[in-house]
Formats: structure tokens, C-alpha cells, sequence
């Protein structure tokens, strides 16, 4: 939450109702209002993701997948997944490597 503290306060003078919604203690009402706003659209949202308590109830998740990345949600990290390739049993040049 201090990243998200300090974004909002270096974004405040520019996007002051932003910022006021991440500074505020009423994210739990701000995610539900978000959801219903995007509902009447036909958007739904699988699923909300933090590190805050307020707005997700389920801390206990060590790790999540986010968009091809794996957050460890109580360290507030991103890693990489790596991606497996069978490696062929054939001579490898720097641009099959490369390519």
C-alpha cells in the first residue's frame, strides 16, 4: 500500500479524484461501485487482487497469476514465468537461438 500512497500523493495536483480514492479507506465501496458501473456495461470482473485487507479478503493466497506474471501478493513482488521450449536434437545456431 505505500507505493499506491505514494503514487496518489505525487498524482494528486493532476488527478485529484483518483487520488483521493486511493488515499481513502473506502476502497471496499469504490470496488463494488466500479463492478456495477462495468456490469451495466456487460464487463465483468473475475476477480479483485490486493494486498489490502479492506478490499481483499483473501490475503492467504500466496501467490497469484496476473496477466502472464506471478505476484506474491504479501511480499508485493512480480515475477516473470518462465517459458518452457523443447530444446530440438539438432544443431542450434544464435539465430534459431535468437529468432
Amino acid at each position: 500500500m505505500y507505493a499506491i500512497r505514494m503514487l496518489a500523493d505525487v498524482h494528486e495536483a493532476k488527478r485529484p479524484v483518483g487520488a483521493s480514492v486511493l488515499k481513502s479507506r473506502q476502497n471496499k465501496e469504490a470496488t463494488a461501485e466500479v463492478d456495477n458501473i462495468l456490469a451495466a456495461g456487460k464487463f465483468t470482473i473475475k476477480a479483485w487482487n490486493s494486498n489490502c485487507a479492506v478490499i481483499d479478503k483473501n490475503l492467504d493466497e500466496g501467490e497469484v497469476d496476473i496477466l502472464g506474471h506471478v505476484w506474491n501478493k504479501p511480499k508485493d513482488t512480480i515475477k516473470g514465468k518462465p517459458k518452457t521450449f523443447v530444446i530440438p536434437d539438432i544443431e542450434l545456431t544464435k539465430r534459431d537461438v535468437l529468432g
